[in-house]
């Protein structure tokens, strides 16, 4: 009997919890906690991608500046580097224009004073120069010799060139932007 009651003892404390019963674990989220937790997650996120068209253009904005600012000075060193007497016959006639195209980088290109010059596929940025020179009077300065003075003004015009055939049909062009610069070139030359 003894070891009936023994049996019975044992079996008592091994059997299982009813596997149905009902337990609240208070460390779990609900289902509607995390829909709630999505939604906000989802709507943050969709804020922060509405931004980013608007973060594209400026980004292209700056690029645009600072490519035209470069093309700027390489021309403007050109200009300043040439001969004065050379510098309208660079640039065409008096009062010509000359044609510098550029890639997305800046690199050179091409130059040409043909408005009707096919662009490639990797041209990016035009740019259109035009020197009219002018000289001044003679005038005496101290010394009792004359100075010649000699004047010339740049115009560059810089335009994205994307689209475009040809320079003359992207000048013609009124309403896109584009980026103008002005210079002037003075030169003296002393005559005794």
């Amino acid at each position: 009997m003894k070891m009936l009651e023994d049996f019975a003892f044992i079996a008592s404390h091994n059997r299982q919890k009813p596997r149905f019963k009902y337990e609240r674990f208070s460390s779990a989220f609900s289902l509607v906690e995390v829909t709630l937790a999505i939604g906000i997650v989802s709507f943050a996120f969709l804020a922060v991608l509405s931004l980013m068209p608007a973060g594209l253009t400026r980004l292209r904005q700056a690029k645009d500046a600072t490519a035209n600012a470069q093309i700027m000075q390489q021309i403007n060193d050109s200009i300043r580097m040439a001969d004065y007497s050379t510098l309208s016959n660079s640039f065409g006639t008096s009062g010509g224009s000359r044609y510098f195209i550029y890639d997305s980088e800046c690199d050179l290109l091409t130059n040409s004073t043909n408005a009707a010059t096919v662009l490639t596929k990797d041209a990016r940025y035009i740019a259109k120069a035009t020197v009219i020179p002018t000289s001044l009077s003679n005038t005496a300065t101290g010394g009792g010799t004359l100075t010649q003075q000699k004047l010339a003004k740049a115009t560059i015009r810089i335009r994205n060139a994307a689209g475009f055939s040809s320079p003359s049909t992207l000048f013609s062009s009124t309403n896109i932007p584009e980026a103008v610069f002005f210079l002037y070139i003075a030169r003296a030359q002393e005559k005794n």
